[in-house]
């Protein structure tokens, strides 16, 4: 009979929810400029004065509630179930396989928008990290907390 561990110590659960809140927003916004919703092209939209369309504001809220989710309930699962997983050996390999995987072809379909400023690209992506890292942390520390 194997003696049971102490549970995780709160800065990795939290790190760690931050981290996968972070990934998801990343894979979102893949996901968003392979469906035709560029941060870039709303963010030129906006500054040539036609308003601020619905799509920016829901694209912003859509990466923001993705990282807080995300980050909640990786750091609430590894705050409630601490280890040893011996029993779900099976479980974590498959969804290991399974996030391996789906990474993989996500990368596979980035890349740089054909159209369009490169810097407003870049600057656009990094303050989309940047609200989903704030986000992430807000999501890891209440689950932590809580």
């Amino acid at each position: 009979m194997s003696d049971p561990q102490p549970p995780l110590p709160r800065a990795l659960v939290f790190w760690a929810g931050v981290t996968c809140g972070v990934l998801a927003t990343l894979a979102l916004q893949i996901q968003l400029n392979q469906r035709g919703i560029e941060l870039d092209a709303i963010w030129r939209e906006f500054a040539a004065g036609r308003g601020m369309p619905l799509r920016l504001a829901l694209v912003w809220w859509v990466i923001a509630g993705t990282a807080f989710l995300v980050a909640a309930a990786t750091a609430a699962a590894l705050n409630r179930w601490p280890p040893p997983w011996h029993s779900w050996t099976a479980v974590r390999r498959i969804v290991a396989l399974a996030i391996v995987i789906g990474l993989g072809e996500i990368a596979r379909r980035a890349g740089l928008p054909e159209h369009g400023n490169s810097g407003l690209y870049v600057a656009s992506s990094l303050t989309a990290a940047g609200v989903a890292t704030l986000m992430a942390m807000f999501g890891a520390f209440f689950a932590v907390r809580g």
